[in-house]
């Protein structure tokens, strides 16, 4: 499942520098000076528009924006039909809650593409799932393997297939198993890509699956997981990795606390909920999954590593801090080979 933000008063209205960072030239504003700042001059003209001529140019802009989307678009389907080869599918699931959640909330300032306007949402999220395959090949190769010469790959909490769809690009949909809670999205994804898939269940214990996977890649599930949860599933996933296989899965770290808990609303929420675990009772799946089980969790790399120790969980090979997205770390666990 994609990341969750909180939307309304802790929304940042862009991203912030880092710490130590030279702060971004506003131009003048109030009190500065003999000239009015930009927000003095906007509000002026907005005052003295006519409310004809607003509207007027509000669809001609909406005009100009969804033109250049297409451009835009018809570019980004040659780049990736040169680097997929033909037959990439572009179909998306009315239900698919990370488009919906693209689409309607177009103006987060997080989003892997700067967007304009509400029509830039399909390239926004086509973009997003190839940054993904990318990255899984990288950390792949950093670990000596392949995605294309896998045996086995589970995509856990898949969705509706923003990162299947380029994956069975790249390996073979036989070699490939999808899973979620959602039924109606692995539905989808077997449907539409080809690959196997089982459905998923809100507790670990409940999930009835011997199979095991030479690589599970989970995306932004335990950025959401309770704590009641969230060492149980990482318990579980870990049973269904074949001996020497990896498991890579996505947290927020301290870096997207810092930059997506904004203002004393969602500060005064955040709940500490053990040394290196904290969360928020927010979600975008507007109400399907309850925000005491699904929210916003946020740990640290120091409770990661506690909780693989403590249950005995292999070894961690890799920490990447702010590798999906450039917001959330992905961690590399790996399960020792079976003995001679």
């Amino acid at each position: 499942m994609p990341w969750t933000i909180p939307v309304g008063d802790g929304l940042r209205a862009e991203a912030q520098p880092a710490p130590g960072a030279a702060l971004p030239d506003r131009g003048a504003g109030p009190g500065t000076g003999d000239v009015a700042g930009p927000t003095v001059v906007t509000g002026t003209l907005r005052r003295l528009t006519p409310p004809r001529v607003k509207g007027a140019l509000k669809a001609g802009l909406k005009v100009a924006h969804a033109a250049r989307s297409r451009v835009e678009m018809e570019a980004l389907k040659r780049d990736q039909r040169r680097r997929y080869g033909p037959g990439l599918v572009y179909k998306v699931d009315e239900q698919d809650e990370m488009f919906r959640f693209i689409r309607e909330f177009w103006y987060w300032p997080f989003h892997v593409v700067r967007m304009q306007a509400q029509s830039d949402a399909m390239r926004t999220y086509l973009v997003s799932g190839d940054l993904n395959v990318g990255d899984v090949e990288a950390v792949l190769r950093d670990h000596g393997r392949a995605l294309s010469r896998l045996d086995s790959f589970l995509e856990f909490a898949a969705g509706h297939g923003r990162f299947t769809r380029f994956l069975v690009k790249r390996l073979d949909p036989e070699k490939v198993t999808v899973s979620d809670i959602n039924h109606s999205a692995v539905d989808f994804v077997r449907n539409t890509f080809g690959v196997s898939g089982f459905y998923s269940t809100e507790s670990a214990s409940d999930l009835d699956q011997p199979q095991q996977y030479e690589v599970i890649f989970v995306a932004s599930l335990f950025s959401h997981l309770a704590i009641e949860h969230w060492s149980a599933w990482l318990r579980r996933l870990y049973e269904m990795l074949a001996p020497g296989g990896l498991l890579l899965f996505s947290t927020h770290g301290p870096y997207a606390r810092n930059l997506l808990v904004w203002g004393e609303q969602w500060q005064n929420q955040l709940e500490e909920k053990a040394e290196g675990f904290s969360y928020l009772l927010t979600n975008e799946t507007g109400g399907r999954l309850e925000s005491a089980y699904y929210g916003s969790a946020f740990v640290t790399e120091a409770y990661v590593k506690g909780q693989v120790a403590e249950h005995g969980l292999g070894t961690v090979r890799s920490v990447y801090p702010a590798k999906l997205w450039g917001l959330q770390d992905l961690y590399v666990l790996e399960k020792p080979r079976a003995k001679e």
